[in-house]
This record gives structure tokens, C-alpha cells and sequence, in this order.
């Protein structure tokens, strides 16, 4: 289900991990000033999401103490906090506008590799029906089911079994060639007396 739910957002998990905040974060930020220290950091903490787990406690720390440096800097006072501020907010702009067209071809990929995924996963729902659909008819020795009944019956047991939600049509299509000649009459059969 959580497979479901990211393709119906169309979220990757490098998109939520990095892509969306980095949007929020640029969209949120007026183009034309400088991004102050604290604006730099929570930037430069962003990206380092995109670190390999392993590296990734390195790479925050390595932000953390530049920005300590700039921040040391920066509050020596004068002139000189402008232009830290200037030149930090420089690079963590730069580092993201670098980075992102990395981010945007790893969030394709991903998008790629998830549809495959969906596509992997109607294939083994399909599999499934087929193989519930198979045994319904072997175990139907009185030859009461029809393929309604078999197609919401076998629906039903998809949706339960985690495989995902499908009409019955669809259920109906991927069961017809298992389907005997005695389940393709119309109606329910008549009881015996």
C-alpha cells in the first residue's frame, strides 16, 4: 500500500527527502537578497540529506563548521558580517543550484523504476487471480460458481492480500482463460432438489 500511495502522490523517496523541502525551501525565498546565516544552514542541512547514509553525518558536520567559521567571522563585526553572510549564502545557493539537476534526474529515475513497479505489481495481482480462479473451479465439484460470483470473490481476496484494488472487469479479464464452459452460462444454476 505504501508503494500506492507514493505513486498516486508521484513522490519518490528522493523527492521527499530532498526535492520537495529544496522546492519549499527556493520557492519560499525571495531571489533577490542574500540568504542570512541561519537560512544558509537550514539549506546546506537540506542537501546533506542527499548523502549516502554513511556520509552523511560527515557532510553535516562539515556544514556545521563552515557555517561556525562564517558565523566567527560574521561576528567580528564591521563590515566584514555582510559580506560572510554574502559569501556563505553564495555558495549554499550555488551547492543547491549545482546539485539540483542531480536530484531532478534521480527523482526520473526513481519515477521510472516505480511504474516499472506498478506494472510488476498488476502482474502479480493478475497471477494471483489467476491461480485463486484455478483452484475455485478445481474445488467446484457441483459446478455452482459462475465467473461474477468467481470474479468478486477473487477481487475481494486481492484487496484483502495487500495486492491492490481492481474492478471487477479487470478481475473478469484476467481470469477468463481458466474459466470452465459450465461457468460461462448465464444466471446462477438451479438448485437441486
Amino acid at each position: 500500500m505504501k508503494k500506492q500511495k507514493l505513486l498516486a502522490e508521484n513522490l519518490t523517496p528522493t523527492h521527499k527527502r530532498v526535492g520537495a523541502p529544496l522546492d519549499d525551501f527556493m520557492s519560499n525565498h525571495p531571489a533577490d537578497r542574500a540568504l542570512t546565516l541561519a537560512e544558509s544552514e537550514k539549506l546546506l542541512t537540506t542537501l546533506s540529506a542527499l548523502a549516502p547514509d554513511t556520509e552523511r553525518e560527515l557532510a553535516d558536520d562539515l556544514f556545521r563548521w563552515g557555517l561556525c567559521a562564517a558565523s566567527t567571522l560574521a561576528d567580528r563585526g564591521g563590515d566584514s558580517r555582510e559580506l560572510v553572510e554574502d559569501l556563505v549564502s553564495n555558495l549554499a545557493v550555488g551547492v543547491a543550484h549545482m546539485v539540483n539537476e542531480a536530484i531532478c534526474a534521480a527523482i526520473e529515475e526513481e519515477r521510472r523504476k516505480m511504474a516499472n513497479l506498478a506494472q510488476y505489481g498488476d502482474a502479480v495481482a493478475k497471477a494471483e487471480a489467476q491461480q485463486q480462479a484455478g483452484q475455485l473451479w478445481a474445488n467446484d465439484a457441483d459446478e455452482e460458481w459462475r465467473v461474477g460470483e468467481a470474479a468478486k470473490m477473487i477481487q475481494a481476496h486481492l484487496e484483502n492480500k495487500g495486492l491492490g484494488t481492481y474492478t471487477e472487469k479487470t478481475v473478469r479479464d484476467w481470469i477468463k482463460e481458466t474459466v470452465p464452459a459450465y461457468a460461462r452460462k448465464g444466471g446462477r444454476p438451479k438448485k437441486a432438489q
